[in-house]
């Protein structure tokens, strides 16, 4: 996996196995998600792996940035989510 991972621009961090829903553990670092599907796709392949999740992590300055993101874009566009009052114009 480390050389695959290098071959799209990914980095293999570390890998673990694991017990429970999931026997397998790869923490890596892509450029963006397409590297990280693109892994994932070669990895199932060649058909011993079956299923692959990608989870995307986010470092606590990210993740403040993102919320940031959603408040502004909510607050541009007055948006109110179902259930919550229509907002007055």
């Amino acid at each position: 996996m480390a050389k695959l991972s290098e071959s799209l621009g990914a980095k293999l961090i570390s890998w673990y196995m694991t017990t429970g829903e999931y026997d397998w553990l790869l923490i890596a670092e892509a450029p963006n998600p397409e590297a990280a599907i693109a892994a994932a796709m070669a990895a199932t392949g060649g058909g011993g792996v079956e299923t692959i999740k990608i989870f995307m992590a986010f470092s606590g300055p990210e993740a403040v940035a993102i919320f940031q993101m959603a408040q502004n874009a909510a607050r541009n566009l007055n948006f109110k989510s179902a259930g919550q009052p229509a907002p007055r114009e």
